[in-house]
Order: structure tokens, then sequence, then C-alpha cells
């Protein structure tokens, strides 16, 4: 209910959503409250629910020597993609993948040695020569830069809850779209060469 949730403890939220491993001494200075005051509103919040877990992401190369780069990877039907996406899962230099909606395509984050990249780059036009995928883009990412988004909580008052127009909310977001789709540029792809065959599993 609104009478025993407010501003205080969604800045809670808000600011383990950007990083966990939050100290409950910062915490308390951000909401002007004292050590203990926060740890209340801290267990009250896991009590009701809405703090249960969380996972730590440690990289197995340093930023240093590694890249981390985005893949995505067209596939010319649905049923080739549901076949290799188990292949493309085990590799052990893939940090995620998902399924890109409404295509025959899968996007994967992949983190390795500097060094590798050559490697990779020569696996997967092995993989577009042997007809495994049609093609692949990817782009090259700073880890070091990767930050989350978290709700507006500027929008919320303790009295009257969430105030902010949706209609307006969804406008500028169809702006923004509409703006991102007359710049979008053509995707770089890897134009694979000619002699090498890999077999799939």
């Amino acid at each position: 209910s609104k009478d025993d949730f407010d501003k205080n403890d969604l800045l809670i939220l808000k600011e383990l959503m950007k990083d966990a491993r939050k100290k409950l001494s910062e915490l308390s200075k951000m909401i002007g409250m004292t050590l203990p005051a926060a740890k209340y509103r801290f267990d009250n919040l896991a009590r009701r629910g809405f703090l249960q877990d969380y996972v730590i992401q440690v990289l197995p190369y340093p930023p240093e020597i590694s890249d981390l780069y985005e893949v995505r990877l067209d596939f010319g039907e649905h049923r080739a993609m549901i076949a290799k996406e188990n292949f493309f899962k085990r590799l052990p230099f893939v940090l995620n993948y998902s399924r890109i909606k409404g295509t025959n395509s899968i996007t994967t984050r992949v983190y390795l040695p500097r060094t590798e990249v050559n490697n990779l780059l020569t696996l997967l036009s092995a993989l577009v020569r042997g007809g495994a995928i049609d093609r692949f883009s990817y782009m090259l990412l700073d880890p070091m830069t990767i930050q989350a988004q978290t709700f507006h909580y500027k929008a919320f008052d303790d009295k009257s809850g969430w105030h902010y127009d949706n209609h307006e909310y969804l406008a500028a977001l169809r702006k923004l779209a509409a703006s991102l789709d007359k710049a979008e540029a053509s995707p770089v792809t890897f134009q694979p060469s000619k002699g090498l065959t890999v077999t799939m599993m």
C-alpha cells in the first residue's frame, strides 16, 4: 500500500538495481537516515519480495587485453536456428544469447582475449560457407562503460504514487524510434573467404 512504501524505499531499489553491492552506509546517507533505519527499510523490502537475489558476473579475462562483442547470427529459416542454438550456447566464450523476436536470428554476447578475435571471425566465416548460418554482423562494445537503466523515480510521490502521462511517454518513445529508423545505417557484415569447412555437431 501507499502508506508503507515511500520515495526512500524507491530510491533504495533504484540504487540496488544499478549496483546490488551498494553498502547500507551509502544507502543511509543517500536517503538521510541512520544506518539502523536504512537496514530496517532494506529488510522490509526483502521481506515483501522486492529484493530476492542478485548475480555477480565475473569476466574470465582481464578487460585490458580482451574484447566484448555483440554478435548477430542470421539463419535461413526458423528450424535451422532452433537446431543450432545448443551449439552456440555451449561455446565457452559466449556469455549469453537471446533470440531476436520476429526474425530467424539470435544475438550473442561474446567476450574473449583480443588475440582470439581473428579465430572467432574465422569460425563464423566457416559457418557461413558451410551453410550453418546465412550471415553475421557484430559490434565491439566497451565493457567498462556498460550501465544499467532504472525506473524514473522522480515521477513517484509519497501521497499520490506514480504521476506521469503514459501517452506522452509512449509518444516520446515512438518519436525516438522513428528518428533512429531514419538514421539507421546498414549493419556491418563480415564477408567470408573461401576454402575452410566446419562440421556442425
